[in-house]
């Protein structure tokens, strides 16, 4: 009999186990990236100091810019799939959707850079200069999180 609940629960544990991966790995891992986000976001707010004007300032402008940067995503999205949806190679339809996606892929980088120098804007010229120094210990990891969440609207 123990060794019935035993192997039970074992099993149990295993189904739970793969589902919460799954979970991990699908919409959840989004929930899970905004999570991250806001982490970072508070991070950078409590080094730099940031006044509650100051991040209402931010809000203001992320929402502004919040319509743009779902729109190139879901292009780019739906571009990627266009290439991944084609029935066989055709070299033309190909280079015809790479031409769309890295038009896409050039607007998301204007997108960001535009966001970028906006909050850059509202900062005092010493958070500036804190903000350089926090970018120069952890340069690789600063851009990639500050992508991440600007990615993460």
């Amino acid at each position: 009999m123990k060794k019935n609940r035993m192997v039970l629960f074992a099993a149990g544990a295993a189904v739970l186990a793969t589902s919460a991966i799954g979970f991990a790995q699908s919409e959840g891992s989004q929930w899970t990236e905004h999570r991250f986000a806001k982490r970072v976001i508070a991070g950078i707010e409590a080094r730099l100091n940031v006044t509650e004007a100051q991040r209402e300032e931010a809000k203001a402008i992320l929402k502004t810019e919040e319509p743009t940067i779902i729109a190139l995503a879901a292009q780019a999205k739906q571009e990627r799939e266009a290439i991944t949806a084609l029935p066989a190679y055709n070299q033309a339809e190909v280079a015809e959707i790479a031409q769309k996606y890295s038009a896409t892929n050039t607007a998301i980088v204007v997108e960001r850079a535009k966001v970028r120098l906006q909050l850059r804007a509202i900062l005092t010229p010493a958070q500036l200069e804190q903000l350089e120094k926090f970018k120069a210990l952890n340069d690789d990891k600063f851009d990639e999180r500050l992508d991440m969440v600007i990615d993460s609207l």
